[in-house]
């Protein structure tokens, strides 16, 4: 049985490599321009072999990296020969590469991916608090609702113990006005009969 080949070696392998040689190009233009004679050059081999049809420059894309080791001296002087991993797309467009990538650009990729990583916490970081502030605030309207719905109950106990104490206190006022008036009603009585009885 044949071995299964992992996604990676793949792509390596659909990967192919060049060494572009840019010196014969750029060695007799002007020196204000020999970086972009370089970056032309370069276009136009990439073109050539791996066979865009109509050898359109704008279907080359070159990643940053390359494109910084063509001007990395400069304008004026840029490097002779460049060695680059090239593959064409399914659209037909050639992904450009540096196939030996140097130190210092190593260096800056590693940092450029730290500070994405410390971005990405970043943001996680500020979701979550932004997440537990959310949470905290429905809490604190929940515990708020019950709290307001606590004091509501408290409030219609109060009124309705207010209302009894009140009734209870009209009745306790009928029973003696009508105490009053029956002893006033009495008194009067015996008052009239003492006076006829005199």
């Amino acid at each position: 049985m044949a071995k299964k080949k992992s996604k990676s070696q793949e792509n390596n392998k659909s990967f192919k490599e060049y060494t572009v040689p840019l010196r014969n190009k750029w060695h007799n233009t002007v020196r204000y321009r020999k970086a972009e004679k370089a970056v032309k050059c370069l276009k136009e081999y990439m073109a050539r072999h791996m066979k865009i049809y109509d050898r359109d420059l704008n279907k080359v894309k070159l990643d940053k990296y390359v494109n910084e080791t063509l001007w990395k001296r400069g304008v004026k002087k840029p490097p002779a020969k460049i060695k680059v991993k090239a593959r064409k797309n399914d659209e037909g467009i050639v992904e450009v590469k540096l196939a030996e990538i140097p130190r210092d650009i190593e260096m800056r990729i590693k940092k450029e991916k730290e500070k994405e990583k410390e971005a990405k916490k970043e943001k996680e970081s500020e979701k979550a608090a932004k997440e537990k502030e959310t949470s905290e605030k429905e809490e604190m309207n929940e515990d708020s609702d019950e709290a307001k719905e606590e004091e509501k109950e408290k409030e219609e106990a109060v009124k309705q113990v207010e209302k009894e104490t009140a009734k209870k206190q009209h009745k306790e006022k009928k029973h003696t006005a009508d105490n009053k008036k029956v002893k006033q009603v009495k008194q009067s009585e015996i008052n009239q009969r003492k006076a006829l009885e005199k």
